[in-house]
Order: structure tokens, then sequence, then C-alpha cells
């Protein structure tokens, strides 16, 4: 018996070594990574985010995803990078609302939308509704440029994440950039009511959480494997993940994430989906103390 103990304390001590090995040669090439990354954009400043991202990712050969949510980090820390991401429209590209439709907000009117309007439009210069038959043409008010925002549900605590709102935020170009939750009048049901517009305005500060909604096409299990680890290496953390089915594609499902990240993060989390997927669909970006 004590030989088996004394065993054991002797291989638990070598594994402990190992694994401060490990972290001592992960922080080493970290910091490798970031030399590489820094010098690739100081000499190729000339060229496009593109161009960099894959002379990088080629000189290391097979990047996980967590080395190339490091790679987007540096390169949107950089200099080179500064006046070039927002241009890449990470967040979408809707344009600003016209005028004579600022303030106006769409929705289809009942108890709990109203009350939904009254929360969101606190936050609103000159808010003013625009009553609609269906969500739909809420949808249509803000894509025609009758209105900048119209209100839609997308989740609740009996059915969870209401994809067929999602879909309409996809089909009409919107952005969520707001929420708030509304219980009934007895408290047995509570629904997330989104403002959405035609475009979202990045964050780009370390010390605000914000949420990022957004969608990818592919394999289920191989992205929701890699996004995961990117969010994780920026610091991101997973509220939701959902899928639901491509029409034109049987292997391939449409993926809806989640992400509470800060500010800073977010962009150059939109950098690295922005890269990797062609499929990348921004569906909103907004300060996590939103909802009440």
């Amino acid at each position: 018996m004590a030989d088996i103990e004394r065993d054991k304390s002797v291989i638990s001590a070598n594994i402990a070594q190992l694994d401060h090995r490990l972290d001592d040669a992960r922080e080493q090439r970290e910091i490798s990574i970031g030399l590489l990354c820094d010098r690739v954009c100081r000499e190729r400043a000339d060229r496009g985010i593109e161009s960099v991202y894959e002379e990088i990712c080629g000189t290391l050969g097979s990047p996980s995803s967590e080395d190339k949510a490091l790679i987007c980090s540096r390169i949107g820390g950089s200099d080179f990078a500064a006046g070039v991401l927002m241009e890449r429209n990470l967040f979408g590209d809707g344009e600003p609302a016209e005028a004579g439709t600022h303030g106006r907000i769409a929705y289809v009117r009942n108890k709990r939308n109203d009350d939904a309007f009254l929360i969101f439009s606190e936050g609103i210069k000159g808010a003013r509704a625009h009553y609609t038959p269906t969500f739909a043409e809420a949808c249509e008010a803000v894509f025609d440029n009758k209105c900048e925002f119209c209100m839609l549900p997308i989740e609740n605590n009996r059915d969870g994440k209401l994809y067929s709102f999602y879909a309409m935020l996809d089909r009409y170009e919107l952005k969520i950039c707001r929420i708030t939750e509304i219980e009934n009048e007895d408290g047995s049901e509570a629904t997330v009511f989104a403002l959405v517009g035609r475009s979202v305005a990045a964050l780009r500060r370390k010390d605000v959480k914000v949420r990022l909604e957004f969608s990818v096409v592919g394999e289920k299990a191989d992205v929701i494997l890699e996004v995961l680890r990117a969010a994780s290496r920026l610091g991101g953390t997973v509220s939701s993940v959902g899928t639901q089915p491509v029409p034109y594609d049987d292997r391939s499902q449409r993926i809806y994430f989640a992400i509470d990240i800060n500010g800073v993060s977010a962009i150059h989390m939109g950098l690295y989906l922005s890269l990797e997927y062609h499929g990348y669909t921004p569906l909103g970006l907004y300060k996590i103390q939103d909802r009440r």
C-alpha cells in the first residue's frame, strides 16, 4: 500500500510539472504569434486585411480557431487596421435612417407590445409609434425607409428562441439594437422583445459588455466547436446556440449564436467571422444591461 501511495504521489507531481511546462509553452507560443502578426502588419500595410490574415495563417501552417482569433485580435489592434475595420461592415451594411423616419417605431399593437414600446422609447429622441397589422409589415416599414425601427418578439420562457422571427431579420437585413423583457399580467410568461433597425454601432470599449448575435452556415458539429473556441479565446461566453435547417443543403445548417463579450473583442470576433465564414450574417449587437 505504501508503494502505491508513493507511486501516485510521484506520478501526480510529474503531471503537475508537465502541466506547468505546457502553460509556459502556450504562453511563449502566443507571444511568438503576436510578434509574427505585428511584423506582417507592419511590413504589409499596403495590402488588404485578407492578404495579411492569409499570410499569417499560411506561415503558421494549420492554425487552430483559437490561433485565428488571436491573429484577428492582433490585426484588429494594429495601426494598419485602424481605418479599415469599420469599412468592412462587420456588423451589417445597413444604411442610416433617412430624414423624417427618426424615432418612428413600427409594431403590432397589443398590451405587451405597448409596454415594450414605452421602454424602448425612453432612450430614443422623438420616439413615436407606427402601427402595423403584422410583424412582416413592421419589418417592411424599416426596410422601405418608412420607420427607423420596428419591434419583434425574439424569445420567451416557454419556447426559447423564436427562430421564425430571426428568419425575418435575415430576410429584411435588419439588426437587433436593444432588447427588453416583458412579463404578462400574472407573471406566468416572459417575452424578450427586440428593437430592430437597419444597422448597429460598434462599441469600442473594453469596459462595456455586449451581446453579439449572428448566424453562420456549415456542418453543425465542426462549426459550433470552432466558433465557441474562438469566442472563448477572445474572452467571450456563450449565451445561446441554436440550429435551423438550410433548404438548399441537407448537410449544412444555419447556426445561430449569441456571444457575450466586451466591446473591443466583439470587433475582433466580427473580423474572425467575416474572414472565416462566407455564410456569416450579423444579427445584433447591444449592451447586455439593456435587458430588464
